[in-house]
């Protein structure tokens, strides 16, 4: 769980203020105050006067006495409630706030120490298949061991501050309960006729009002729904116009500059352009991708997560591919992450498939397949097959994908949610592909061949052209809406970014699709991530 994670799941523990709520008490009891001395203004007078011609004020004085001493007791007894639980509500704040800031950073331990587990694991198995002496082996498995151990320990500590927390939310639930019985209690006391008729009032108004709120909810609420999003797509596509004019303005005014040399730097744009595309034809034709492991593995790399480490939304799953292309650019490679949904049993009960965005902008470019090319492949030759997309095939059959028949989830952001959008075609899993989830990926040219029952979950950025590069292979039906097909757009500057759109997806849809949910690990399901990783190069 990420730092962001904790602060979206925990800091409502944190609202209210106090402070404020012990001064707005005592401006309660200082308003009690006032009545008691008013009640006993009114008292005096009535004991004091004598004259008949006064009885009459005196009976009224009477009884508004008594009616403001009711009034006293209610507004004493509120200014009570509200300062007890000022009084208990601070304390229960600082302590949630020590837990959230501890619950950060035990979960930034317990990623750090699945990273040592990785590491350990990899390395036994480097000594193992790699020839390494007797003491040299044991001493990598007892590495591992304590590596185990120490992912152990922070996962319990994890645990723990998680208890600790929900402790908090508990004592802040009965503190606000005692205060609500404390004022209802004393609202309650001696109520008399105009109150009850006030009560009364109130309980029709508010009959009103919730009629119109289920009127405004059922009725104007889907009206107002699809209005918003007919203006969101109207306003990404006239950002997308504008865009473009301002591609086209400042071409046409570099020509202008470059005078009579303007047909000649068209030509040899011309011909770059369609040496690049003859490249991009031919290599992805024939070109097969290399794996990368150590000697006699099958993976590149092997790993379990659980609890914090596992992804629990789609910002953690956002954020996952993230790490990923990081990780296989500083290998000059490609990682390619095939994650199992893995029950306490050991069944896999969902399969997750993560793909990296271009790393590569060099159209000779030698390392990963995560390139340019595959960008000019997936826009103008779709139904190609290129490196990338054998690199993915090759990683789902390594880890067993095709030998099981639990169902499988694309994801990734840029090129790789284009990616997943072409994977999620491919007839070999039809029946199995059940969801999609990109981030500033262009695959609508895929909704026709989706069909209705794949759940397709987007993150745009309306600032962002990416998410518009179609270009061949988008035809008229893959204009027609689909109730499962979700697009969340929301506006940030940074454009096309990995680290905006995980923040964007927690921000949009912070809780996970009924249907997505098994494609998610679950510590109270006992089901964990059991993750494939597979690194290609060219």
């Amino acid at each position: 769980m990420n730092e962001q994670a904790v602060h979206d799941a925990w800091d409502y523990l944190l609202d209210g203020d106090p402070q404020l709520l012990d001064d707005r008490a005592s401006t309660l009891g200082a308003t009690a105050d006032a009545i008691v001395d008013a009640a006993k203004a009114l008292q005096n007078l009535a004991d004091d006067s004598t004259s008949e011609a006064v009885d009459a004020l005196r009976s009224k004085a009477t009884d508004v006495a008594h009616g403001l001493n009711r009034a006293h007791r209610r507004y004493a007894g509120t200014a009570s409630a509200l300062t007890t639980y000022a009084v208990e509500l601070e304390p229960i704040q600082r302590s949630a706030r020590t837990h959230i800031h501890q619950l950060i950073t035990d979960s930034a331990h317990a990623d750090l120490a699945q990273s040592a587990v990785d590491d350990a694991a990899n390395d036994v198995r480097t000594q193992e298949h790699g020839g390494g002496t007797d003491d040299i082996v044991e001493h990598a498995r007892r590495d591992l061991r304590e590596a185990q151990q120490r992912v152990e320990t922070a996962a319990h500590n994890v645990r723990d501050v998680i208890a600790a927390l929900q402790a908090d939310d508990s004592a802040r639930e009965d503190a606000a309960d005692r205060a609500v019985r404390a004022i209802e209690n004393v609202i309650g006391d001696g109520k008399d006729s105009w109150l009850d008729n006030l009560h009364q009032k109130f309980d029709e108004v508010v009959t009103a009002l919730a009629a119109v709120t289920h009127w405004v909810s059922e009725i104007v609420g889907p009206i107002v729904h699809a209005l918003l999003g007919a203006l969101a797509a109207l306003v990404h596509a006239l950002i997308f116009v504008l865009e473009l004019v301002l591609v086209f303005t400042a071409s046409a005014l570099l020509l202008t500059l470059l005078g009579p040399l303007a047909p000649f730097v068209v030509a040899l744009i011309a011909l770059a352009v369609a040496g690049i595309l003859l490249k991009v034809f031919f290599q992805e034709s024939f070109g097969n991708p290399r794996h990368l492991a150590p000697d006699g593995a099958e993976h590149t790399k092997t790993t379990r997560r659980s609890g914090a480490a596992a992804a629990h939304d789609y910002g953690d799953l956002i954020g996952q591919v993230v790490k990923q292309d990081g990780d296989g650019t500083a290998k000059h490679a490609t990682d390619i992450s095939v994650v199992a949904i893995t029950n306490a049993d050991g069944e896999v009960v969902a399969w997750r498939v993560q793909l990296p965005s271009t790393q590569y902008w060099s159209p000779l470019n030698g390392d990963g397949v995560n390139d340019l090319s595959t960008d000019v492949l997936l826009s103008m030759f779709p139904g190609m097959r290129g490196e990338y997309e054998k690199a993915v095939l090759d990683a789902m059959h390594r880890a067993g994908v095709d030998e099981s028949d639990a169902p499988i989830m694309f994801t990734g952001w840029s090129l790789g949610g284009m990616m997943a959008g072409k994977m999620a075609t491919n007839p070999l899993y039809s029946g199995r592909v059940q969801s999609v989830v990109t981030a500033g990926s262009a695959i609508d040219k895929y909704r026709s061949d989706l069909g209705p029952d794949v759940r397709v979950t987007q993150f745009d950025n309306t600032l962002d052209p990416v998410h518009h590069l179609e270009f061949i292979g988008l035809g008229p039906g893959d204009a027609k809406a689909s109730p499962n097909w979700q697009t969340h757009w929301f506006t940030d500057t940074r454009i096309h970014d990995g680290a905006m759109y995980e923040q964007g997806a927690d921000a949009t849809a912070p809780a996970v699709r009924d249907g997505d949910r098994v494609f998610f690990a679950n510590d109270a399901d006992g089901t964990y991530e059991q993750v494939y990783t597979d690194r290609y190069k060219r």
